[in-house]
């Protein structure tokens, strides 16, 4: 008889609490640890691009050339190569967070379509 009541136990609150937990965790804690994620992801992008070195020797000549002619081909060259790494930047940051949106709506996506199939939704064509 333990054997039952165990099992009782365990399908009331093991599974049927995880699943009613499961959308509150999805939009907290899930949805922070992601966005945490994502943070880090642009960080660490952001580094191995060298952005930060690259701004900061942007006046600076190359191959340690100074007269005017070499700081200025050495300016061009940095800001060409700055701007183009900032703009990738910008489209690994945009596909993050169009990621994420998927992500946060990926559930209303399948409970939609669970309710639909059921038959509860009128069919749209």
């Amino acid at each position: 008889m333990e054997i039952f009541f165990n099992s009782i136990k365990f399908i009331f609150k093991d599974i049927i609490w995880s699943i009613i937990y499961f959308p509150v965790w999805w939009y907290t804690k899930g949805a922070f640890s992601i966005l945490q994620k994502i943070g880090g992801d642009i960080k660490n992008f952001a580094h191995d691009l060298n952005l930060g070195i690259l701004f900061k020797y942007l006046f600076k000549p190359m191959y340690g050339m100074t007269d005017i002619w070499s700081r200025i081909i050495s300016f061009m060259v940095r800001i060409v190569q700055f701007f183009i790494l900032s703009f990738i930047t910008a489209i690994w940051i945009v596909l993050l967070v169009c990621l994420f949106i998927i992500w946060l709506l990926l559930p209303l996506f399948v409970l939609y379509n669970i309710i639909a199939q059921i038959g509860l939704l009128p069919y749209v064509q």
